[in-house]
C-alpha cells in the first residue's frame, strides 16, 4: 500500500511535467481549469511527497500518515467545488453559500500546513499574520472583515490565492522546471562540471572557483536554487573539501553561488517573471538589466574564493590532475550551448517566454537523446519528469500562500500604508526610496523566499 501511495505520488508529479510543458506550447485551454488543475496537482503532490520522510530514509519502514492521504482527498473535493463555482461565475452571477465559504476556509489552512512543512516556520509565521490581520478582531489588531466576505475575495477569484502568481508560475515557470530537469537527469550538467574545472584549474582555489563558474553556467538556464545546487554541488562540495577548504567553506560557495542563479540571465528566478507581470516590463528587458548585477556577483564570490584560498595556503589544481576536455565533450556541450542560443532567439525575435521556454526544452531534450545514451532509457524521461513534477509541486504551493497574501494586503490597503510610510520616511529622496525599499527586501529574505519577498 506504501508503494501504491509512492506511485500514485509520481503520476501525479508526471501530469504536472506534462501540464506545464502543453500550455507553454500550445497555451490556456481555459483559466480555471488551468489554474485548478495546477494547483490541484502541486499541493497533491506535495502532500504524497511529505510521505517520503525528511530523513532520506524509505518509506518502507515509516507508516504513512492516514492525515496526509486524508487532506490530499480533501484538497480533491476543494479544488472540485472551486472549479465548478470559477466556470459558473464565467457565465453568470451565482450566490456562493456558507458551506463553500467554509471549504474555502479549509483550502486556505492546507496551504497554510504545506506552506510551513515546505518552507519553514518565518514564512508560516507571514501566512498567518495575514490571515489573522484580515479576519481578526480589531481590539486584536485586525481589521475584522467578515469570514464570508474573505473566502469569496481572497479564493473564489482571481485577486487572492489563485491570483497572478499562481496564473504566472503555471502558464511561464514551470517550462524551465523541466527544461533544467532534462539537462541534470541526462548528464548535461556533468558536462558543464567538466568544462568549469578546465577553465578555473589554473587559480588558487581551483574546485572552489569551478562551482562558482558552474553554478553560473548552470544558472543560465535554470533559475531554481535548489536544482543548482542538486546538479552542481553533490560533485563540487566534496572536491573542494578535499583541495583544503573548510566544510561549512565549501558548502558556503556552493550555495551562494547556486543561488545567483535567480539573478543569471536568461533563464532567471521565478521572481523575474513576476517582475515582469507585475510591473508590465518586458521579460527581456529585465534580462538584460540583470547582466550587470549578475557579473558583478559571481566575480565577487571569486575574490571570495581567491581571499580565502591565499589567507589558508591552496594554490592551483596540480597541472597533472587538471580535467583535459575530450572531442566528444566539446560535441556534448551542445545539449547547454544549442538551447540556450534557441532561448535567446526567441528572446530576441519578441516571443513569450513561455514559447521561448517550450522550443529550448524541445532542443533540449532531442539533443540529449542524441549525445547522452543513457538519456534514451524511458526510465530517465520518467525520472525527469517527476523531479520536474516534484520541484513544481514545492513553487505552486507557496505561489498559492503568496497569493493570499497578496489578496490579504490589496484588501485591507496595508500595501498602500507601507508605501505611504516609506515616502514620508524617505521624503522626496529617490535614492533613499530605494534603499528603505531594499532593506525591507533584506529583512524579508532571512526568512522567506525570493518570490515571497518580492511581492510582499
Amino acid at each position: 500500500m506504501h508503494k501504491t501511495f509512492l506511485l500514485t505520488g509520481d503520476l501525479l508529479a508526471i501530469a504536472l511535467a506534462c501540464l506545464a510543458f502543453y500550455v507553454s506550447g500550445w497555451g490556456v485551454f481555459d483559466n480555471a481549469w488551468v489554474s485548478g488543475l495546477t494547483v490541484w496537482l502541486g499541493f497533491a503532490v506535495g502532500l504524497l511527497s511529505l510521505d517520503k520522510t525528511d530523513d532520506d530514509t524509505t518509506i518502507e519502514h515509516k507508516p504513512l500518515p492516514i492525515f496526509h492521504l486524508l487532506l490530499a482527498a480533501l484538497f480533491s473535493w476543494i479544488m472540485y467545488v472551486w472549479v465548478g463555482i470559477m466556470l459558473e461565475q464565467e457565465e453568470f452571477f451565482i450566490e456562493i453559500t456558507r458551506f463553500d465559504d467554509l471549504l474555502a476556509w479549509m483550502g486556505v489552512a492546507i496551504a497554510g500546513y504545506l506552506t510551513w512543512r515546505y518552507f519553514g516556520i518565518p514564512m508560516l509565521v507571514v501566512f498567518l499574520a495575514a490571515s489573522w490581520y484580515v479576519a481578526g478582531p480589531p481590539e486584536l489588531l485586525g481589521v475584522g472583515e467578515d469570514w464570508m466576505r474573505v473566502a469569496e475575495n481572497l479564493w473564489y477569484s482571481t485577486d487572492g490565492a489563485f491570483g497572478r502568481p499562481v496564473e504566472v508560475v503555471g502558464r511561464v515557470v514551470l517550462v524551465f522546471i523541466l527544461f533544467g530537469a532534462i539537462l541534470q537527469t541526462s548528464g548535461a550538467g556533468e558536462i558543464l562540471l567538466k568544462f568549469a574545472f578546465f577553465a578555473t584549474s589554473r587559480f588558487a582555489g581551483g574546485p572552489a572557483h569551478a562551482a562558482i563558474v558552474a553554478s553560473a553556467m548552470f544558472g543560465t538556464l535554470s533559475g531554481a536554487a535548489v536544482a543548482n545546487v542538486v546538479s552542481t554541488g553533490v560533485f563540487t562540495i566534496p572536491i573542494i573539501k578535499k583541495s583544503g577548504f573548510k566544510a561549512k567553506f565549501a558548502g558556503a560557495v556552493e550555495a551562494a553561488a547556486s543561488t545567483g542563479g535567480q539573478i543569471m540571465p536568461p533563464v532567471m528566478g521565478v521572481v523575474a517573471f513576476l517582475m515582469a507581470d507585475v510591473t508590465g516590463i518586458p521579460y527581456l528587458k529585465i534580462v538584460v538589466a540583470a547582466l550587470i548585477p549578475a557579473a558583478m556577483y559571481y566575480a565577487s564570490l571569486f575574490v571570495v574564493v581567491l581571499i580565502e584560498a591565499k589567507k589558508q595556503g591552496i594554490g592551483a589544481i596540480p597541472v597533472e590532475d587538471r580535467v583535459r576536455l575530450l572531442p566528444s565533450d566539446w560535441l556534448k556541450s551542445l545539449a547547454f550551448w544549442a538551447p540556450l542560443g534557441t532561448l535567446v532567439a526567441f528572446l530576441l525575435d519578441g516571443r513569450t517566454p513561455q514559447n521561448a521556454g517550450f522550443a529550448a526544452t524541445i532542443v533540449a531534450f532531442g539533443l540529449c537523446l542524441l549525445l547522452f545514451p543513457a538519456f534514451r532509457q524511458p526510465k530517465k524521461w520518467f525520472e525527469t519528469l517527476i523531479s520536474a513534477g516534484r520541484v513544481s509541486a514545492t513553487l505552486m504551493i507557496i505561489v498559492t500562500s503568496i497569493g493570499f497574501v497578496i489578496g490579504v494586503v490589496n484588501m485591507t490597503g496595508v500595501g498602500l500604508k507601507f508605501a505611504e510610510a516609506i515616502l514620508i520616511a524617505a521624503g522626496s529622496d529617490l535614492f533613499l526610496s530605494l534603499i528603505l525599499v531594499m532593506l525591507g527586501c533584506l529583512v524579508m529574505g532571512m526568512g522567506v523566499p525570493t518570490g515571497a519577498a518580492y511581492l510582499i
